[in-house]
């Protein structure tokens, strides 16, 4: 009989943009590796997995309609899998993948098959802060970002440096859906206000939900490596190969709340409506009492 969880090695580090997902990266080098590279975040990887290279045919897949890009998914995953399989002898160390796709059936095809799934930390921000973060990352203004948010066909425009094919995001409300509401296996939902307020907490309950034993000790050391200010600095100095151009090539942010300071009261309530009952499910005040 075959194993089937031998296939099922992926944890998905998976939250909308401008959400926390980078830093946990970062982390996670900290605290596996004692050390950790920007530029080259080794104990993790991108879903950039639909690309000419991984499905091992030589098709630049970026050519094809969306809905043929996305059906290379299934086997570009599994390859993953086969080679993460044959080159990590620790049968417990997870293959962590980012991903900002929504846990949705998009033209037939699962973005985030349960074959190749063993967990899936799926990390959530107050989205009127998520907007300011998503907006200089766009280089547009608040409302424009807010138009973006809403959409429920948004999708990230591929890298055609990079060779990698856009995430199908769908709006923010959409893609939050498809993680707290799902039948995903191994699913647990960490905000992001928890990982800056209560880090050491909140990252040794990550460890735990990856299959991975935590030392708390490691994870406050690691925790005091990546801090905010850090990676910053790092970035000032070495660049960072995710910053965007739109923003003065520029990525790491404060890292707290500002939305108080920044938003109208009309963008308030324009994100309020479209996001209320998964803010009010997750501890974010709203300021209008009954959301449409």
């Amino acid at each position: 009989m075959i194993d089937r969880t031998k296939y099922q090695r992926i944890v998905w580090l998976a939250s909308y943009p401008k959400s926390g997902n980078t830093w946990l990266r970062t982390f996670l080098d900290a605290y596996l590796l004692g050390k950790y590279d920007i530029n080259n975040l080794v104990c993790s990887v991108s879903d950039d997995t639909s690309t000419r290279h991984a499905i091992g045919e030589g098709t630049d897949v970026r050519a094809l309609p969306i809905d043929l890009q996305q059906m290379t998914r299934p086997m570009a995953l599994l390859r993953l899998v086969l080679a993460f399989n044959a080159n990590t002898p620790a049968e417990e160390l997870p293959l962590f993948v980012k991903t900002h796709n929504a846990n949705l059936v998009a033209n037939g095809v699962a973005l985030l098959p349960q074959q190749v799934t063993r967990a899936t930390i799926h990390i959530v921000r107050d989205p009127r802060d998520v907007c300011i973060s998503f907006a200089k990352h766009m280089g547009c203004d608040v409302d424009r970002a807010i138009d973006y948010m809403e959409d429920r066909y948004r999708c990230l425009k591929s890298d055609m440096e990079r060779l990698t094919v856009g995430d199908f995001l769908s709006s923010w409300r959409n893609h939050c859906n498809s993680f707290t509401t799902s039948d995903l296996v191994n699913h647990k939902t960490f905000r992001y206000e928890d990982m800056i307020n209560d880090g050491v907490e909140t990252f040794c309950k990550m460890l735990t939900h990856a299959g991975i034993e935590p030392d708390r000790e490691r994870v406050k050391k690691a925790l005091e490596d990546v801090e905010l200010s850090k990676l910053r600095e790092k970035e000032e100095k070495e660049g960072f190969i995710e910053a965007s151009p739109k923003n003065d090539g520029r990525f790491f942010g404060q890292g707290g709340s500002t939305w108080k300071e920044v938003l109208t009261p009309n963008q308030v309530r324009r994100i309020e409506k479209m996001a209320g009952p998964f803010m009010k499910r997750f501890g974010y005040e709203t300021s209008i009492r009954r959301v449409a």
